[in-house]
């Protein structure tokens, strides 16, 4: 089923696009998501979608917000650097930064691991 109702397409379409986009961009593909799944629960009960579906549904939302969480901790991360370096001081790092996998790894120098 390839309609207007359809949560699966439009959810790929949101989800690719939330990815490095503005806070407030970032919050309305979250709300975003929430109504797709919510009618994606909807359209399993009415047994039009399958259960594997719905779970695809859910775990693309929950990408899209774990994608909102890591760019606003890198956006804290770039204004606490930038804070520093305005009034005179090199970055601060505490000797660890989170990768993409949520895995902790010692960094070389700096935030960046440079």
């Amino acid at each position: 089923m390839r309609g207007s109702r359809d949560p699966v397409g439009l959810h790929r379409v949101g989800h690719h696009s939330a990815v490095g986009v503005g806070g407030g961009e970032m919050k309305r593909q979250i709300d975003r998501g929430k109504r797709i799944v919510n009618e994606a629960q909807l359209q399993y009960n009415a047994m039009q979608i399958g259960i594997f579906q719905l779970l695809r549904e859910r775990e693309q939302q929950i990408e899209t917000g774990v994608a909102y969480v890591d760019a606003l901790r890198e956006y804290w991360l770039a204004r606490a650097d930038l804070e520093q370096i305005s009034s005179g001081r090199l970055p601060i790092s505490n000797g660890f930064r989170v990768d993409g996998t949520g895995a902790k790894t010692k960094m070389k120098e700096g935030r960046n691991g440079e």
